[in-house]
């Protein structure tokens, strides 16, 4: 399919998107390990515009950091939770 209509890789709806739903592909009891999604992989080819949860899912550190510098009001709009993850990130990075 996505190879006859490639505009699917960006598809979106109310439940959320291609991408979304591929990283929700689920085997059994557990989700598709990324390694082996070969969904997500086929998605991901096409280039689709991703969401800030997707790019922290998805991302590299220098994409997440870049979405970060461009809104970061985003690490804790998700939910309460991430305050913890945006104090870590004030804090310099171990080495």
């Amino acid at each position: 399919m996505l190879s006859q209509d490639p505009s699917l890789a960006s598809a979106r709806d109310a439940k959320g998107s291609a991408v979304s739903a591929a990283l929700a592909a689920r085997r059994g009891e557990a989700f598709v390990p990324r390694r082996e999604n070969r969904l997500l992989d086929a998605i991901l080819r096409r280039k689709p515009q991703l969401t800030p949860l997707e790019i922290c899912s998805l991302g590299n550190p220098s994409q997440v950091n870049a979405l970060i510098e461009r809104d970061p009001a985003f690490v804790t709009s998700v939910s309460p939770t991430h305050e913890e993850v945006a104090r870590l990130l004030e804090r310099p990075a171990k080495r």
